[in-house]
């Protein structure tokens, strides 16, 4: 399982989101900056800022995930994260990948889905299967 929070803007300014989030991204660039494709290889022109952070757990519990990014924006006493200059799509990411024929169930509670709506987070999840 990998879970990340996503933060996305034209205009959005890496440093200036490390210096308030109070951690270092996983991920980062800024609008206009070259990466390198992740599918790819090739060097292409970043068409939007972007400042990722993936929760570094192990753990097969969505909760454990869900708990380290929120404690993040608590330490960082973030009340909304869309008023960090620059953000105009904040997200969580959660990928699972199971086997073709694993059961995959997610259970939040509502005081985390709470806490995840009241920063206006959108929530993706994406589920892969292996083939076995």
């Amino acid at each position: 399982m990998d879970v990340a929070l996503y933060l996305y803007g034209e205009k959005l300014y890496p440093p200036r989101v490390t210096e308030v989030m109070k951690v270092l991204p996983t991920k980062s660039w800024s609008k206009g900056e070259k990466v390198v494709g992740k599918n790819s290889g090739t060097v292409v022109v970043a068409k939007t800022g972007l400042w990722m952070l993936k929760t570094n757990s192990a753990s097969d519990d969505i909760c454990v995930h869900l708990d380290e990014l929120l404690n993040v924006l608590e330490i960082a006493n973030i009340e909304n994260i869309h008023q960090i200059l620059g953000v105009q799509l904040a997200k969580v990411d959660i990928f699972i990948l199971g086997e073709s024929s694993s059961k995959i169930t997610l259970s939040i509670n509502d005081a985390r889905l709470s806490k995840l709506a009241s920063q206006k987070l959108r929530m993706d999840i994406t589920l892969g299967r292996l083939e076995v």
